[in-house]
């Protein structure tokens, strides 16, 4: 996917015939024919673009991400509400039924630890091990969760494990203490902090489509 970032403070994105251009005080800064823009990321809001090059990207399709200068806080992204109104009844009527959340909370929590243990394997780290058997603990426990605030302690136990192993590994080069944000004290946060955000975005970008 190819994205465009905009962090430069003053500057203004807007469209010239099929080019999206960046000036700023009057100086090119940057000129990118629109159809090769899958995703547009406007860093601090010193950045500014044009309700003409909006409205196309709205109509290609196309994502405009707000997050301040940092990267670290979303402030919001081109797509509007959807107007489905009877649709979106039905979806809240559903996060309000308990026994289909719970069922949701355990094919996500799930997913995630199984991946988390996927990466650990992989990595075959010296602290994997450790972190393996608690991960394997909280996925076993899963299935009998009775409530999300559970689902949510296993999600946190399988978290705190195998950012141990990280921190393990990446501790003493990197400072890595263990996750943080807000802001991210060190570059491997910082990374990880990024990449959710993109990641958000993209996920959040395609069930909108759907």
């Amino acid at each position: 996917m190819a994205t465009l970032y905009v962090d430069e403070q003053g500057a203004v994105v807007r469209k010239r015939a099929l080019q999206v251009i960046v000036t700023k005080g009057g100086k090119l800064l940057r000129e990118v024919p629109l159809n090769k823009v899958d995703r547009v990321v406007l860093m601090g809001r010193g950045v500014q673009i044009s309700t003409a090059l909006m409205a196309e990207f709205h109509q290609r399709g196309v994502p405009v991400m707000i997050t301040n200068k940092r990267d670290s806080t979303a402030y919001g992204d081109g797509y509007g509400p959807s107007r489905l109104v009877t649709l979106r009844m039905k979806q809240m009527l559903k996060m309000t039924d308990p026994a289909w959340a719970l069922e949701q909370a355990r094919a996500i929590v799930g997913g995630k630890l199984a991946n988390q243990r996927a990466l650990l394997v992989r990595e075959n780290w010296p602290a994997a091990p450790t972190a393996i058997v608690q991960i394997d603990n909280a996925l076993a426990a899963l299935a009998a969760a009775p409530t999300v605030d559970i689902v949510r302690g296993h999600e946190g136990a399988g978290a705190a494990a195998y950012f141990a192993a990280w921190r393990a590994v990446f501790g003493q080069q990197w400072g890595f203490g263990g996750r943080a944000y807000y802001p991210p004290p060190d570059p491997l946060n910082a990374v990880l902090s990024f990449g959710y955000t993109m990641l958000f975005h993209d996920v959040r970008n395609a069930v909108e489509q759907v």
